[in-house]
């Protein structure tokens, strides 16, 4: 039966959500190299907010990547495949609607041809809006020299909460920012998602 509200995280399937929060807080403990730390601390930073918020506002939370993406470089395409199966059967047996947690690449390409899981969803006729967080502190490329450039001339207040804008006003070729893959597209682009959140 269907509850109603999920959660879709981009994280191995094989496990629930809070089981990686746990993990990382223990390995934390230990001995473990400056990167290693750093990354732990990302994971938490970026995770914890979204399942207490889930948990808060009633939420189910599912993971869906590759049961076995564990950092262990599983291709893209597998992983889009896995991510889409996870969550049309999710949405077919629990979840009325969701909201997915994933990296830009999985919307939006650097490779020109790949079958994206925003491609997949969308052959499925499932009905989605895609969502593009972005960090005002980028640095962003000297021709668009300003995010209120960027938003095509609308006039961006950013003291200390986010700011919501459509992609529509951006060009259709305007290259993501920061660059995040290289390849033969070098980015994605904007116009692959319907709106952006512009976080101070």
């Amino acid at each position: 039966m269907k509850s109603g509200k999920c959660i879709f995280l981009e994280l191995a399937s094989s496990h629930a959500a809070n089981e990686f929060i746990q993990r990382i807080t223990e390995a934390l403990k230990g001995d473990l190299s400056l990167e290693e730390r750093s990354d732990a601390n990302e994971f938490l930073r970026h995770f914890r907010p979204i399942l207490d918020a889930a948990t808060k506002n009633g939420f189910k939370v599912f993971t869906v990547d590759h049961s076995e993406n564990f950092g262990q470089g599983i291709d893209i395409n597998v992983r889009d495949v896995a991510i889409f199966r996870n969550v049309v059967k999710h949405l077919s047996s629990q979840c009325q609607q969701a909201i997915m947690f994933v990296g830009k690449a999985h919307i939006s390409s650097d490779e020109k041809d790949r079958v994206k899981l925003s491609d997949l969803l969308r052959a499925s006729h499932a009905s989605f809006i895609s969502l593009n967080l972005q960090y005002a502190s980028d640095p962003g490329p000297d021709e668009l020299v300003s995010w209120n450039r960027l938003c095509g001339g609308q006039l961006l207040s950013l003291k200390d909460k986010p700011v919501i804008f459509s992609n529509d006003s951006i060009r259709k070729q305007t290259p993501l920012w920061p660059h995040y893959i290289g390849g033969s597209r070098e980015q994605g682009l904007w116009s692959d998602f319907d709106f952006t959140i512009l976080i101070p």
